[in-house]
């Protein structure tokens, strides 16, 4: 049994232009058995359940809802007049790349998640610490003298 030609391109573009539909022989490869088709599957219904009903307000201001008031708590270090903003620390410091080796890395981090702060403020703590050792100003003192 050999192939069915395929249609080349050019035929079908041909046989479009002159508006004949290009021949399609799929009818005579089908099977002749129909696929079959999957059996439906029965989803469990929702059961909604709703609050029992609250009692009915008596004052008529407590019928109307209230608007929510949301409100922030200041973030920690974070001034509270604008005439005492500070940019954020890229802006206003120097970056300094610290290689550590893999077992104080992993040391300083396990102490940072320990103590629930940040792997940043124990390095700020111990260079502070050194420069106090070496009879330096803190990094506070250095800071204000800055200002």
């Amino acid at each position: 049994m050999s192939k069915p030609r395929k249609g080349m391109l050019t035929d079908i573009i041909g046989d479009m232009a002159k508006g004949i539909a290009p021949a399609v022989e799929l009818a005579a490869h089908a099977p002749e058995t129909p696929e079959p088709q999957p059996e439906p599957t029965t989803r469990p219904e929702l059961v909604v359940v709703e609050p029992p009903a609250a009692a009915a307000p008596t004052e008529p201001e407590a019928a109307e809802p209230r608007p929510i008031q949301r409100t922030r708590a200041p973030r920690q270090g974070k001034p509270a007049s604008k005439s005492a903003y500070r940019p954020p620390i890229r802006d206003r410091a120097k970056q300094l790349s610290l290689y550590l080796e893999d077992p104080v890395y992993e040391e300083l981090r396990e102490l940072a998640h320990t103590e629930r702060k940040k792997m940043h403020a124990l390095v700020i703590e111990g260079v502070d610490m050194l420069l106090k050792k070496r009879g330096c100003p803190s990094i506070s003192e250095l800071i204000k003298k800055a200002s």
